[in-house]
């Protein structure tokens, strides 16, 4: 926590966004940001994030309001304004990644499919290519060197440590760049029988950030599911809370975007029915203990073959319907009346 302080109070917003703030000012936007990174994002619910808030968080520090307009900032110079991209879960993740592999502090993201764990590391990776970037903002900061590694039951203790002496390979021909560690699938792997996560303790430990020498790799993990705590403790972690009707409201609105639909038309309404009906059908699921066979990932698939097939100022509403019952069955099927529980609650 304290390196985060000192990271955003004397880099980040002097150095990154470039503002004129006095001292007291200065002060409360580091602390919150501190607090937003190492406390707030590792709690599961949005209940628990506001209690959180309720009983923290002075009244006079605007919290949420500083800790969002500085993730969407990133985002937004990672994304350059793109439509299809923008939710609040990915401007989390994003932000938390950025500030992570400045820091070279090790991150772990647990979420399910589809709540833009991957997504954000790619995007941020591709933005982040030192002065080969496209984005102008990232041209100041290093280059980042990724080393990939897919976690499975058969993971072990050597094929992980592999992986680190590679990602130091790197850093050691270039100490101009940043070398980080990217692990998928880390709950898979906290399930194995090897038990090959147990070297990430000693990793985790030795890895103290250097902030004149920079010779820390960074790291940046992903799971479906939270793990033990003595790996979660030993680094930054993000829980992706679970979606509620605005978070998938405005995701769906972003793809429509993207697809070129005016969202002035009778499709605004149909887009919030349809989300509704995504949260029942979910509910439905847990119902008939079938909660994780279909997720975020369906339901965004299942907007975008909506509107990609809908022709062109095509506002017809017996198409639309037709377009939609079709999607339906090819995205929400896979066993028994799964497709006509969904078109029952939609209708």
């Amino acid at each position: 926590m304290q390196i985060s302080l000192i990271f955003f109070f004397n880099f980040y917003l002097k150095e990154y966004v470039n503002l004129e703030l006095d001292f007291k000012e200065k002060k409360n936007k580091s602390i919150a940001l501190t607090i937003y990174i190492c406390y707030y994002l590792r709690l599961p619910t949005t209940e628990l994030r506001n209690t959180f808030i309720n009983e923290i968080i002075k009244d006079n520090i605007p919290f949420l309001e500083i800790c969002e307009k500085e993730s969407i900032f990133i985002t937004d110079k990672v994304i350059e304004g793109k439509p299809g991209f923008a939710n609040k879960g990915l401007c989390e993740n994003i932000f938390s990644e950025f500030i992570c592999i400045m820091l070279r502090e090790p991150l772990i993201i647990c979420g399910k499919p589809g709540s833009s764990k991957s997504l954000s590391v790619r995007l941020l990776l591709n933005a982040m290519k030192g002065e080969k970037s496209k984005i102008e903002f990232f041209n100041r900061f290093p280059e980042v060197i990724p080393s990939f590694y897919q976690c499975s039951l058969t993971s072990t203790s050597e094929n992980l440590e592999k992986v680190f002496n590679n990602a130091q390979n790197i850093l050691d021909k270039n100490q101009n760049v940043i070398s980080l560690i990217f692990m998928d699938e880390m709950g898979i792997a906290d399930e194995s029988e090897n038990n090959p996560l147990k070297l990430l303790h000693s990793k985790f430990d030795d890895n103290s950030y250097e902030i004149k020498d920079n010779k820390s790799i960074a790291f940046i993990g992903i799971s479906n599911w939270t793990l033990d705590a003595s790996k979660m403790n030993r680094a930054i972690n993000i829980v992706v809370n679970e979606p509620d009707l605005k978070y998938i409201e405005d995701t769906a609105k972003e793809i429509v975007k993207n697809i070129n639909i005016n969202l002035e038309t009778k499709w605004d309404k149909f887009i919030k029915i349809i989300c509704k009906t995504y949260l029942q059908y979910i509910e439905e699921q847990e119902k008939r203990n079938k909660e994780d066979f279909h997720g975020l990932r369906d339901f965004y698939y299942l907007i975008k073959n909506i509107f990609y097939n809908i022709p062109e100022n095509d506002e017809n509403i017996d198409n639309f319907l037709k377009y939609m019952i079709k999607s339906i069955y090819r995205n929400f099927g896979g066993f028994e009346k799964s497709a006509e529980i969904f078109t029952s609650i939609f209708f």
